[in-house]
Order: structure tokens, then sequence, then C-alpha cells
């Protein structure tokens, strides 16, 4: 048999029932509060927990997270362009040295150098080789400073020498002939033979005098004579011109020298024996040289 529940008795009914300790819902919203602050509070954030898994790997390859943060500052420095100002030492280099720009300025008149100058002095006179013994080759009466005036010496320029032979020489000679066609060469004091060579560079061509070649001869014979001791000068007069000698045709006489350095040579060349009775020869060669100046 069912009895009907009255609305009052429903709620005495319902209040009994809390009472005997069932939670109210107050209670439970409140456990439910806490339970999930706590939770929040245990569970770290996920941009926290990103960072930590990177240090946590950058820890795993180096050792050590202190020295992987000190190892990408110096990639760094290294990767990086060096900006700051250049070094002192690196600019000495380039700076101009002190001494150098105390320097005069070099005058671009250039002075010849005399040291570079190859032409010998005028009035320098040099003798080179040998001669027979108690023989001797020196020069005259020149002119004091060795130079000549064209116009005033009117073809004749005299260049005196002179040969001396000693009278205890016992030396006989044979005298070498002239070196085109093979013909002897009169001796020009004492028996032995000298000869004239004037020779230069002038106006772009060779400028020679002397008597070189004066025709064909059949081979000398070599035959020694004896010296005659005394003093022999040789009034040797020059015309001015090139010429090498009259050859077998007539050679005549070339054009005249221009102004400039020339060189005098007496040349004497042979053999000799050092007394008649001795039978062994030996060569002599011999030149004097002085050089002098033509002038217009």
């Amino acid at each position: 048999m069912n009895l009907p529940i009255r609305p009052a008795a429903a709620l005495l009914f319902a209040a009994s029932l809390w009472s005997c300790g069932g939670p109210t819902p107050a209670a439970t919203a409140t456990q439910d509060s806490v339970q999930t602050n706590d939770v929040a509070a245990d569970a770290p954030s996920s941009a926290d927990s990103a960072d930590a898994t990177v240090a946590d790997q950058a820890a795993a390859q180096d050792g050590n997270p202190a020295d992987s943060v000190a190892q990408d500052a110096a990639a760094a420095d290294t990767a990086a362009p060096d900006t700051a100002a250049p070094d002192a030492a690196a600019s000495d280099t380039a700076a101009p040295d002190a001494a150098a720009s105390d320097v005069e300025p070099v005058d671009s008149k250039v002075e010849p150098d005399s040291s570079s100058d190859t032409s010998p002095a005028i009035c320098t006179t040099t003798s080179t080789g040998n001669l027979p013994p108690g023989v001797s080759i020196e020069l005259g009466a020149w002119p004091q400073d060795c130079t000549f005036s064209i116009s005033a010496a009117a073809g004749k320029f005299p260049m005196p020498y002179r040969v001396t032979v000693d009278t205890a020489t016992t030396a006989q000679v044979w005298n070498k002939p002239l070196p085109w066609g093979g013909c002897p060469f009169e001796p020009t004091g004492g028996g032995l033979a000298a000869r004239v060579v004037i020779s230069g560079q002038n106006a772009g061509t060779t400028q020679q005098w002397c008597i070189c070649d004066s025709g064909l001869c059949a081979p000398p014979k070599i035959e020694f004579a004896p010296l005659q001791a005394g003093l022999w000068p040789v009034d040797f007069v020059w015309d001015g011109n090139n010429w090498i000698g009259p050859s077998d045709f007539g050679n005549k006489p070339g054009p005249a020298m221009p102004p400039g350095l020339y060189s005098f040579k007496v040349v004497s060349e042979g053999e000799f024996t050092a007394a008649p009775s001795a039978s062994a020869t030996m060569p002599f060669a011999f030149t004097l040289e002085r050089t002098f100046e033509l002038k217009p």
C-alpha cells in the first residue's frame, strides 16, 4: 500500500541526509578549487619546459652548460668582423718615415757624372808593353795643353817623338812588317821601326790615320840587325786627315778629322836577340799613347 509523501516530510528527509555527513555543494566546490590550484602550481609552464629542454640538450653535448655559453661567445667573436680601431703597429707601417720627409727634393737638373765618363783626359800619356833592352821611346815638345786649332794649324800638326838607344846595348832587332800587305816598315831611329797611329770616334764614325798599308809584298825574311846607339828625334807632322797608307795604287788622304778628342800612338813591334851570338829570340811590342784635342 503506497502512502503519499508530503512536501514537508520530503524536506525533512533531505535535511537528515545532509546532517549525517554527506558533502555539501559548497565544500565540494571548495575542494575542487584547491585541487585545481595544486595541479597548476606543480605543473611547469610550456615556455619553461621548452627552455629547460634546450638547456639540457646543450649540457648533454658540451658536458657543462657554462662552458657551452663561453664557447658560443668565442665563436661569435671570431665570426663577427673587427670594428675596433686599427692596431697602432699596423698604422705605423703605413705612415711615412719622418726621416724621409726631411730629404730635400732632387733637382731636376742632373749634372753629368764624371766617374761614368770613359773618355781619357786631355794630355794623358801612357806606355804599355816592352822594348829591346837599352831602348826607349818618348814624346817630344808638344803644346802644353795638348790642344791643336784646326784653323790655326793650316794642315800641319807637329807631334814629335824620339827614340833613344843606349850605348851599352848589344841587342839586335827584327822589325815586324806592316799589318796590311806585309811590306817592311823602314826604321825610324837607331835601327828601330816605330810608326804613328792616330784614331778616335767622332761625328758618328771611326777616324784614323796610320801607315798601315803600303801595298802587297812577299813574305818577309826574319833577319836581325844591330841597334845604333844615340838619340834619334822624329819630327812627325800630321796633316789632320784620315789615311791608312798609300797601298799599292797610290791611295790619297781622306777627309779631315772633325773637332774632338783623339789618341796619338807610337807603335813598335818585332823580335830581338840579347847579343849577336845569341840564338834565342824574344818578341817585343810597345805602345806610347797620348790623348789630344782638335778644336775648330
